[in-house]
């Protein structure tokens, strides 16, 4: 009796070590631009919230002084990582309503304060508030005139 043993290996079945670590490798690599991309968004959004945040809290303080809301003037009191939107021409710490900005944006403020003249809504001064985002380093600004005008760039 004669056994015959096929020694021919072409008929193999499954993909070799180089296309299995092909695939992979442009796998990770698709996965690392949308890993990147969606980075950019969050960084693009939280600079977007901050300038969102400090606008709205110039705009309630500003509102308030309009509508003679208490018997003093309002104003916003604007550190690196906080607003805060209180009652009277000076701030005074622990008072008012205090607002973080979102986490890795911070202004190039440390204690600036406007104050908006009650029933009249001017501010004490002309302000430029710049935001920088810390991951992409992208910047807006928010000025803020005497004639209580509020100005996102």
């Amino acid at each position: 009796m004669v056994i015959k043993t096929n020694k021919t290996f072409n008929n193999k079945k499954g993909f070799s070590l180089i296309e299995t670590l092909a695939v992979v490798s442009i796998t990770a690599f698709l996965a690392l631009g949308i890993i990147f991309t969606i980075r950019q968004g969050q960084a693009a959004s939280a600079l977007n919230d901050a300038q969102t945040v400090i606008i709205r809290s110039l705009e309630e303080a500003q509102n308030r002084a309009l509508t003679g809301i208490g018997t003093q003037n309002h104003g916003v009191y604007i550190d690196e990582k906080t607003v805060t939107v209180f009652e009277g021409s000076t701030y005074v710490t622990g008072t008012g309503k205090t607002f973080l900005l979102p986490p890795l944006t911070a202004t190039d403020q440390t204690g600036k304060t406007i104050i908006y003249k009650r029933l009249a809504g001017t501010a004490d001064a002309n302000a430029v508030i710049t935001i920088t985002q810390a991951l992409s380093g992208a910047v807006k600004k928010i000025i803020v005139t005497t004639a209580g005008e509020i100005t996102p760039e």
